[in-house]
């Protein structure tokens, strides 16, 4: 606790995704990874970028989580901390979990990321620090958040299914909607969505569907509000049957919008490689190469 009062922010990592495709009987975060399991990686990112904190959310093995990377980090020097998401109740419910190690007095930043991207490095953190604090420092306390987006041509495949990014048509450098595919999926073919906060501004569904800026899951916001914008949230229908719910951690921008200014930084097409995944195995021995021949 102590190390997180005296610091600027903590980073939560998330690392209980099952990996479902990931048909494997070792954790997907504790795969390893050019030599290291892929959590160390991230975990390393973070400490390199002068994070002082991060705290893991697993779920249920954390013993077996703990076992595999303490023999890479420190876990108690290097100020890391862990949390368990029993169920998986989606991002937004994964990230509120980190406030039941976090101490309640704490007002600096938490830096959301995930234990299964290895080229999310200490730069990337770095940039998105520096990046916030700049806009902090112009627009005063009434700045919340920074997402680290990224453009959808520029990744090709796969870019379709990520969360679009809905910018304010009055204010271009502000935030007022992350939408994900399915919920513009499940929108009827003429409707579409009004932003009250933003005069009104209407976004048909092909609109929303074809915008490039695309959500990169990474983020940085004022904790407290943060947290407390996640306890606001409520869940969304992710299917039909059997009846599944969960917390979207995209949610909380569109809940804090009218209130908080939320911006982003896009990474340059040239960096967007450092924001792959990979679902499956295969997809992870691919993406193993293409580091091998980068570094």
């Amino acid at each position: 606790d102590s190390m997180l009062n005296e610091s600027q922010a903590f980073c939560v990592l998330l690392a209980a995704g099952q990996g479902s495709r990931f048909v494997s009987d070792t954790p997907k975060v504790l795969h390893p990874f050019c030599g290291k399991p892929l959590l160390v990686h991230a975990l390393l990112a973070a400490k390199n970028a002068r994070i002082p904190v991060v705290v893991v959310v697993s779920n249920t093995n954390a013993h077996n989580v703990i076992q595999t990377i303490s023999s890479f980090v420190r876990i108690d020097r290097d100020g890391i901390l862990f949390c368990e998401q029993p169920e998986q109740l989606g991002t937004g419910h994964a990230v509120y979990m980190a406030r039941t190690v976090v101490p309640d007095t704490f007002r600096g930043d938490l830096i959301v990321s995930y234990a299964d991207n290895p080229g999310v490095d200490s730069d990337l953190f770095s940039q998105l620090r520096a990046f916030h604090k700049n806009e902090r420092d112009k627009l005063g306390d009434s700045y919340f958040a920074t997402i680290l987006t990224g453009s959808r041509a520029a990744v090709g495949l796969g870019a379709d299914a990520y969360g679009r990014i809905v910018r304010s048509r009055l204010e271009m450098n502000r935030v007022i909607d992350i939408v994900e595919k399915k919920q513009i999926d499940a929108m009827p073919p003429e409707s579409f969505r009004i932003y009250s906060e933003d005069n009104n501004s209407r976004w048909t569904k092909d609109e929303l569907f074809n915008i490039d800026e695309f959500n990169s899951g990474i983020v940085i916001a004022k904790s407290d509000l943060y947290f407390k914008v996640l306890s606001e949230i409520k869940p969304s229908q992710t299917r039909k049957e059997p009846p599944k719910y969960e917390y979207y951690a995209t949610d909380f921008v569109s809940y804090s919008s009218n209130s908080h200014c939320v911006g982003a930084l896009q990474l340059p097409n040239d960096q967007l490689s450092k924001l792959e995944g990979a679902n499956t195995l295969s997809e992870l021995l691919q993406l193993e190469q293409k580091f091998l021949t980068i570094l």
